[in-house]
């Protein structure tokens, strides 16, 4: 290359055909290559799930565990509006957050109603449980909670 100008390249046809009648000075010009990183960090929220530690890697083969009482996760989604779900294997080109989607399990609750008694309850759900006690249903009110032994509480 030309000194400071760097216009006129010099390669291998250069001085083929002319002559050098004196010394000729060179000079070399690099450009910096930049390499694209080959790993990405995907990060996880849970939106109340077990957490999921963040993974660097280009794919990800199948999806990262989660659970959360009470509810029944519905997957990924590339987007925090979960309109994008995740299509597994997830190849990755970027650092990026992945977002859990989950339905509320709704627990049916049975029961019946012996002289305003509530008694046989059954199929309560997993984890924790939050019951409302009315104070009437279908107009006989309620002034305890019963086993189906007698015993009230």
């Amino acid at each position: 290359m030309d000194e400071n100008i760097w216009q006129k390249p010099l390669t291998e046809n250069t001085y083929q055909t002319t002559m050098l009648t004196e010394n000729k000075t060179v000079y070399a010009y690099y450009t910096k290559d930049i390499v694209q990183p080959t790993t990405f960090t995907v990060t996880f929220e849970t939106e109340g799930g077990s957490i999921v530690s963040p993974m660097v890697t280009d794919k990800i083969e199948s999806a990262p565990f989660t659970k959360k009482d009470r509810y029944t996760f519905l997957g990924w989604y590339l987007d925090p509006q979960r309109q994008q779900k995740v299509e597994w294997t997830l190849i990755i080109t970027e650092d990026c957050t992945l977002y859990a989607l989950w339905e509320e399990n709704i627990a049916e609750i049975t029961y019946s109603i012996q002289n305003g008694v509530i008694t046989g309850l059954a199929t309560a759900p997993e984890g924790e449980l939050h019951l409302v006690i009315p104070e009437n249903i279908d107009g006989v009110a309620i002034t305890g909670i019963g086993s189906s032994t007698g015993s009230v509480v």
